[in-house]
């Protein structure tokens, strides 16, 4: 728990920030205030995360997900449960109940292996998780809403958006966006950054999200090209995950399909991160 903690330093930095300027609570329960003891302990930690705490002495509880999203399991990311459904969730001892919003961009530090989401050579980089992101339903977008300092109207279009924010520093803000091009049968994920000087990981987790009636935004197994765009520059695809944690600095993605995940590491931020992701799309109606 203290590494899944750690790990969530910047998501719990900008949700903090967020609740000092707008009287939010970072963590808001999912019970009713006026009902005591609550039917639940079930609560939401800023707006990404859904926690279902073990309170009692057991390793088996049901869990009811909040509407409105989908939600990620935390433990094993190909895993999507859709919102407003009951499920008997079978958990062992040293872990508990935790459920990311589907589409969520989250922050984290990264500095070993434990959690999955890099090693020690990660410890240099903010790593970016976007969790099973899907494929818009909206044809060949423009990215200029995208370009807009408007995080929230980015979240109701379905857009991932975090700001990574450190003490007496200048923050940076970070979007991505999902087309398909009917056209060529592609489909896009685009990461945006605004400029700073420090050194990104973008991790995408996939999952099957036809249950969802949902196309995932990234096919692993697909991959056509990864784009700098700001550069005009291919990003150098490696086979191996040494040759990815250590031996790359910046300009180059990992494919991994065993686990469904996608790394990458776009050139230098100081002008800005445009980089796009471009797989093959299912034919319409398909998936």
């Amino acid at each position: 728990m203290c590494v899944t903690v750690a790990a969530q330093n910047p998501y719990l930095l900008n949700a903090g920030t967020t609740a000092f300027h707008s009287g939010v609570s970072v963590i808001a329960p999912i019970a009713e205030p006026t009902v005591l003891p609550p039917r639940t302990w079930d609560y939401m930690l800023w707006k990404d995360i859904f926690v279902a705490p073990i309170v009692t002495n057991t390793t088996v509880r049901t869990v009811e997900f909040p509407a409105g999203n989908n939600w990620v399991d935390w433990w094993n990311m190909t895993i999507v449960y859709s919102g407003n459904t009951t499920i008997t969730y079978q958990t062992p001892l040293e872990i508990f109940p935790v459920f990311f919003r589907q589409g969520a961009l989250l922050p984290l530090q990264v500095n070993n292996s434990l959690a999955g989401h890099g090693d020690e050579f990660s410890a240099e980089y903010m790593t970016l998780l976007a969790a099973a992101p899907a494929l818009s339903d909206r044809n060949n977008q423009t990215l200029e809403p995208l370009l807009q300092h408007d995080h929230h109207h980015h979240e109701q279009q379905g857009a991932g958006y975090t700001a990574i924010r450190e003490f007496r520093q200048v923050s940076q803000e970070v979007r991505y966006l999902t087309t398909r091009n009917v056209e060529s049968s592609t489909k896009s994920f685009t990461l945006l950054a605004s400029a700073h000087p420090r050194k990104l990981i973008l991790l995408v987790r996939t999952a099957d999200l036809s249950s969802q009636g949902l196309e995932s935004a990234v096919d692993v197994t697909k991959i056509v090209d990864v784009v700098d765009r700001l550069n005009d520059r291919p990003l150098r695809q490696v086979h191996r995950w040494g040759a990815f944690s250590k031996g790359c600095v910046a300009g180059c993605f990992f494919a991994n399909p065993a686990k469904s995940e996608l790394w990458l590491k776009p050139f230098s931020g100081l002008y800005g991160v445009h980089v796009d992701i471009l797989s093959k799309a299912a034919e319409v109606g398909t998936w």
